[in-house]
Parts: C-alpha cells; sequence; structure tokens
C-alpha cells in the first residue's frame, strides 16, 4: 500500500477543502471539519503536522479516495525517482502508415481507427491484468505513454526481495502489450533498462531516456531486448532458482543465436493451455488439453500472428533490409510453435528456408555457474 507523508496541518487542511470540507469546530486537541452537502464529519488532531497513518484513517472516514488526495499533493511535496524497468519500443512500418493515412479522408479515419483500437486492446489488457496484480496500491500500475511511433512503459520495482516480483510482473505486462499489438499486425522493437525514474500523468524523468532512441535500434530485429542492467538484475534472480520449471523467468526471457535477450512475448498464449491443465487438475477431469476453451483461442491468436508475418514476407520480398527483420520473427514464430504448440500442425509459416533455435535465459545462470 503506498504510504502518506507527514503534512502540515494548513496543507492538510487546504486540500480537504478542495474535497469540499470546511471547518466545523475545532478545540485544543481535534479538528471537525463537515462536507458541504452531507452530515459526514472528518477529524483531525490539532496539531502543526498530521501524521500520515491519521490522515490515512481521516480519508477512510469522509470518504476521499487516497490516490486522489495525493494527486493533489503533487506540486506541493517534493517528489522522487525509483529504480524503474523502463522499456522504449517504436512500432515497426509506422511511416508507412502515416504515407496511407495522407491519401485521403476516408484512408485517415480507417489507419487511425485500426491503429488506435489496437493501442486501446493491448492497454487494456496490461491495465485490466496491472489493477488485479496491485488493487491495493494503485501506484503500481504500469504507466503507458504513446506518442508518434514510440510507446514508453514505467514500472516501479519495491525493495521487497530486491524488486524480483514486481521485475517479472512488468515483463509480464510487456509481453501481454507486444503480443496484443502483434495479433493485429504492429510489430514492435526496443529495449528494457533499469534506471531510477520519476513518472506521473504530466512528468516522465529519467536519464535513461537520453539514450532510448539507441536502445530501440539496438534490437534491430521485431524483439524486445534485455540491456545490460536489465540483463545483470535477471541473472541476480536467476540465482536464487534451482530449476527452470520453478522460475517463471526460464520461459519469459529467451536467448537469440546471436546472444541477445528478448521476451519471449509469444509465451502469453501458453497461459491459455495452462491455465486449462490446472482446472482439469482441480476438477479431476482426463480430457486433453487441446479439447479444452482456452486452447482454441491460444491457437487462433497464433494463427493471426502467422498470417500477419506472411504478409509482411511478401509484401517487402524485394526489400531485404525489411525482408531480413521479417524473416528472423518467422523463425521465432516457427520455433515457438514446435516448441510450446506442436500438436498444431498449421500454426508454422512453411518456406522460410531457414531455422533458428532460442535457449532460456535459465541456461545462462548455469554458464555463469560454471565459469565461476
Amino acid at each position: 500500500m503506498s504510504r502518506l507523508p507527514d503534512l502540515p496541518l494548513q496543507t492538510v487542511l487546504d486540500l480537504l477543502r478542495e474535497f469540499d470540507y470546511s471547518e466545523m469546530r475545532r478545540n485544543d486537541r481535534y479538528l471537525h471539519l463537515k462536507h458541504i452537502d452531507d452530515s459526514i464529519v472528518v477529524t483531525i488532531p490539532n496539531r502543526t503536522k498530521v501524521h500520515g497513518a491519521i490522515l490515512r484513517s481521516a480519508l477512510c472516514q469522509g470518504g476521499i479516495p487516497e490516490k486522489d488526495f495525493i494527486e493533489g499533493l503533487k506540486g506541493i511535496i517534493p517528489v522522487f525517482g525509483k529504480e524503474s524497468v523502463i522499456v522504449h519500443v517504436d512500432i515497426l512500418g509506422f511511416k508507412s502508415l502515416l504515407t496511407e493515412a495522407k491519401k485521403n479522408e476516408s484512408k485517415f479515419d480507417e489507419v487511425l481507427n485500426h491503429y488506435h483500437s489496437a493501442l486501446r486492446s493491448a492497454f487494456s489488457s496490461i491495465k485490466s491484468m496491472t489493477e488485479r496484480r496491485h488493487k491495493f496500491n494503485w501506484r503500481r500500475i504500469c504507466h503507458v505513454r504513446v506518442y508518434t511511433d514510440n510507446l514508453l512503459f514505467i514500472s516501479e520495482l519495491e525493495n521487497q526481495t530486491e524488486g524480483e516480483p514486481d521485475f517479472g510482473r512488468a515483463l509480464d505486462e510487456i509481453a501481454m502489450y507486444q503480443l496484443e499489438l502483434a495479433i493485429r499486425g504492429y510489430f514492435v522493437r526496443g529495449g528494457i533498462v533499469l534506471e531510477r525514474c520519476y513518472c506521473d500523468e504530466v512528468t516522465v524523468f529519467s536519464p535513461a531516456l537520453a539514450d532510448a532512441e539507441d536502445i530501440e535500434k539496438s534490437a534491430y530485429f521485431p524483439r524486445i531486448t534485455l540491456e545490460s542492467s536489465a540483463k545483470e538484475k535477471l541473472l541476480r534472480y536467476l540465482e536464487w532458482y534451482h530449476a527452470p520449471a520453478f522460475c517463471h523467468f526460464a520461459d519469459t526471457i529467451i536467448i537469440d543465436p546471436d546472444g541477445t535477450w528478448f521476451i519471449n512475448y509469444l509465451y502469453v498464449l501458453r497461459w491459455f493451455s495452462d491455465d486449462m491443465m490446472d482446472m482439469m487438475e482441480r476438477h479431476g477431469e482426463k480430457l486433453p488439453v487441446s479439447e479444452g476453451p482456452y486452447f482454441p483461442a491460444a491457437i487462433s491468436d497464433l494463427h493471426l500472428h502467422r498470417d500477419h508475418i506472411r504478409k509482411r514476407l511478401a509484401e517487402f520480398k524485394d526489400n531485404p533490409a525489411i525482408f531480413r527483420k521479417y524473416l528472423w520473427l518467422a523463425c521465432y514464430h516457427n520455433w515457438f510453435c514446435s516448441t510450446y504448440f506442436s500438436e498444431d500442425g498449421d500454426a508454422e509459416i512453411s518456406d522460410v528456408g531457414t531455422t533458428l533455435t532460442f535457449e532460456s535465459c535459465f541456461a545462462a545462470k548455469s554458464e555463469v555457474n560454471h565459469n565461476n
């Protein structure tokens, strides 16, 4: 839960007036404030400063949302940055979208609405996920900013267990966002760094932003990579796990043959079948997972992913620089299908002409231990 700071009494009174509370009476020990429209009374100590815990109790007493009260504090009390997961990505082919939109008014509306719908769907998916996970701390919801073809994610790390649960959740949220865009035909590239950052609805401030463009370009292929700071943090977490079966990161982060660590965003689709398996275990069912209602939904999204890549390969077959990016994506798609969805023979992209094999980040942990 977020922690309210100790505040000067006058600051508290000024903010409570913004919520239509006015002073009703006071004595040497307490002040009583009443809401303008009803009989609700808020009581606070008549002291120079109001302790954060007492203030929280008063807000509950008055039915004042804590998040709204904290919003009112911005600009009044100092703000501070925290170590955060920062992800900067861009959407491949965005300039061609703008070129299409310039043709006429009808085309503008068509391109805008398709793009806007994809972004809204992607944002809704992670918003619902983070609201469920962080319902007791609204400030933990991942910040998302979209400007032109750039997407910026920021998620704070808490101090408990060196931020490991928050780091894992942030990766899940980013993977979900990436997948939701991909199955609508928008592929992204970018990078993940760990850096001190402050973010609210009007301000994003972090030294990492100075290198955002270079980080994004270093990914090259349609993937979101872990830069050195993120990779070092993850290696630290991996040391806590003795086997990949117990490590969520083992499937979430994989390593390209070129040595690049990146998010295995298609693994989000495994949540369907894994959830189905858990449900069957709870109910004692013996049906194969493929006959469960979650599995066909995952296959449907995997086929959409396949079809969008096929379209891009055909579109850019005469443009080697761009074709190479989608060829890599086709290899990643096929590897994922053969590794996690081998029972579906139609999911892979045929005639790719090359293959790539990726490995779990957990393998890197073993190599580090061996070298040490």
